[in-house]
């Protein structure tokens, strides 16, 4: 009888988790880099560029997927004008829960540092790890804000014969929305 007992609770559990949310076959989402925060102090001026991502049910209502990012993160510091392009490649799961959709995710690949006025091209490679945290807005609707942190490689680089480092790690954050077909 304790067994039909928790057999019932655990099949209304899964009930009420599977009934707040809507079936869905394919999830594509489309974010937009909002804020880019440097771990060595201050925000950049601006930052541009997109996220992609795609993701797949593998459980009745999680999902995996892939995304791929490419933003722009421009700053001005002493009249110099930089700029750092990112392209990083994810993979991500999309957790589903009552009134709130959670994603997680490990990312990788690459970002170049640009600095005409001292002649500087330098790349490197970047690591990253993020959240976002969406409220649906309708069935396979919602909006999200996301949170980056980004590890990217340390480049050294000569600045007017003088040897220096340039570390681009940091922060973003990031709002989008995903739509579930």
């Amino acid at each position: 009888m304790k067994k039909l007992g928790l057999g019932l609770v655990v099949i209304a559990a899964a009930a009420l988790m599977l009934g707040s949310h809507s079936a869905w076959a394919l999830g594509i989402s489309l974010d937009i880099p909002i804020a880019y925060n440097f771990d060595e102090g201050g925000s950049a001026d601006t930052v541009s560029g997109f996220k992609a991502g795609i993701a797949l049910p593998v459980f009745p209502v999680v999902g995996i997927g892939l995304g791929y990012e490419n933003y722009q993160v421009k700053d001005k510091d002493q009249g110099v004008e930089s700029e750092v392009a990112f392209e990083i490649f994810d993979l991500f799961a999309e957790i589903p829960f009552p009134f709130v959709n959670l994603t997680v995710g490990l990312g990788a690949g690459s970002h170049e540092v640009t600095v005409d006025a001292l002649n500087i091209k330098e790349d490197g490679g970047v690591t990253q790890w993020f959240v976002s945290i969406g409220y649906p807005i309708l069935p396979l609707i919602d909006i999200h804000v996301g949170y980056h942190d980004v590890s990217a490689e340390e480049l050294d680089v000569t600045v007017l014969g003088i040897p220096a480092k340039i570390d681009a790690s940091g922060e973003m954050w990031s709002l989008g929305v995903r739509v579930g077909f």
